[in-house]
């Protein structure tokens, strides 16, 4: 069972509880919402971060090399021709391997024939 304060309903009537309504109060004291307060602060934009600038630059001077010590370099297609072609020697002679060796094994040949037709 619940006891109810004989204390309450006595503040209550002499304007002294937490319910304001019970006192006298005039329109003047009486606060505002301060809805208009808010509309009056500024809305600051936000800013867009700094974007980084990129210079350009020189590209490196090339060293002169001599024709003996650069070497071929055969296109993707020339290589992907010789490797089908070992892929498929492989795979009749029952040899073990895997395509990347064929390609490899490929690239290997054409510098090496490359060489040999320079010379």
């Amino acid at each position: 069972m619940v006891r109810k304060s004989k204390i309450e309903p006595e503040k209550r009537a002499n304007g002294q509880g937490p319910e304001p309504a019970a006192r006298d109060v005039s329109p003047s004291t009486v606060a505002e919402p301060r809805t208009a307060d808010l509309g009056s602060k500024s809305k600051r934009k936000k800013t867009a971060p700094k974007k980084k600038i990129v210079r350009a630059t020189k590209p490196a001077a090339r060293k002169n090399t001599s024709s003996s010590a650069s070497t071929y370099e055969p296109p993707d297609e020339e290589i992907r021709v010789r490797a089908y072609f070992i892929s498929e020697r492989r795979i009749q002679l029952s040899l073990q391997g895997d395509s990347d060796h064929d390609w490899i094994e490929a690239r290997r040949q054409l510098v090496e024939e490359a060489k040999r037709t320079a010379s």
